[in-house]
């Protein structure tokens, strides 16, 4: 009788033993299931750094630091290559945004996505001709030295100069605009501006452009921008292609100087009428001698054509000796009283 009751009392624990154990192993799959749960509620509410361009979601980050760091290197290689600042034509935003469902990108990728979609302004400073943008320098420094080229290359070393304008309306005006309009070579400016020029200039509106935006990415003042398309300055329609006219009329350098040159000049022969020779015939009896002056005069130019010139003063360096020919003519009649 003994033998049958331990075993009922070996079947007994060996079943709570494994009822616990089935309870402990399905306490432990819940738990698994609410873990699972809470990390996929919590990567559904985790924050990132949205970038958004003109309002529209681009891409996300880890956090403010690192959207600061695709916005330095979008700007860097522009800030290096020309100096000055750089920004953006686009609206840029970032700030905080779940991140659900979404990527989110290391600072690499984003700036690899964010690269095409962006167009960086550059500071710069236009020349304009009678109101019309002729062209643009990477600083205000090198607009002046174009200009004081331009009046350089019609300064002669042999004249004095006293004044020299433009006849045209020269200013200059800080901008901001996409670095592929800058010019950089002082001598080919210089023969832009001698030139002239009448060309066209392109560009496909984006979504969120401003008619100003539009404006700066033509190169041109808002008010061309009106004057030349109205529509696109009251209201830009993204994916709309505009075209703008540019008519530069060539600059125009008045240069007033003074000249001084050394000249020849030659006096009239002096005739001496003789009848020991035949009449009409010619004896050179001293060729002469030329003489030279110094002859000051006040001229003005046009670029390199002279236009006037006024003589202030005449200096006789050396003097001239004047030739004598004799010249012979026929005797005159006799005056003896006839026999």
């Amino acid at each position: 009788m003994g033998r049958p009751e331990q075993r009922d009392f070996r079947y007994e624990r060996l079943t709570r033993a494994l009822r616990l154990y089935r309870a402990g192993l399905l306490l432990c799959l819940l738990l698994l299931v609410v873990l699972t749960a809470a990390l996929v509620a919590k990567g559904r509410h985790r924050v990132a750094r949205a970038i958004r361009l003109n309002d529209t979601l681009v891409c996300l980050v880890t956090d403010r630091a690192a959207a600061k760091q695709v916005q330095d290197r979008l700007l860097e290689p522009m800030r290096k290559q020309y100096g000055g600042t750089a920004v953006l034509r686009e609206k840029w935003e970032d700030l905080d945004w779940p991140v659900g469902e979404k990527e989110v990108l290391t600072a690499d990728q984003a700036v690899g996505k964010l690269a095409s979609l962006v167009t960086v302004l550059v500071s710069g400073t236009a020349i304009r001709v009678d109101g019309q943008q002729a062209l643009i320098l990477p600083s205000r420094d090198l607009a002046e030295k174009t200009l004081e080229a331009l009046k350089a290359k019609f300064i002669s070393p042999n004249s004095t100069l006293i004044e020299q304008h433009f006849t045209n309306r020269v200013e200059l005006a800080d901008v901001q605009v996409p670095a592929g309009l800058l010019e950089t070579d002082i001598s080919q400016a210089v023969g832009k501006l001698l030139q002239g020029s009448t060309y066209t200039r392109s560009y496909t509106i984006r979504a969120g452009d401003t008619p100003d935006q539009v404006a700066r990415s033509l190169g041109v003042p808002l008010n061309e921008l009106a004057r030349q398309v109205p529509a696109v300055a009251r209201y830009p329609l993204p994916g709309t292609k505009v075209q703008i006219k540019v008519s530069v009329p060539a600059v125009k350098v008045v240069s007033i100087k003074e000249t001084v040159t050394e000249k020849p000049y030659a006096l009239p022969a002096e005739t001496v009428m003789t009848t020991t020779l035949r009449p009409g015939e010619k004896r050179v009896v001293s060729a002469g001698e030329s003489g030279v002056k110094r002859v000051r005069a006040k001229e003005t130019w046009e670029n390199d054509k002279r236009v006037r010139s006024v003589k202030v003063q005449v200096d006789i360096i050396k003097q001239a000796v004047p030739a004598r020919v004799m010249v012979g003519q026929p005797a005159p009649p006799s005056l003896a009283p006839a026999r």
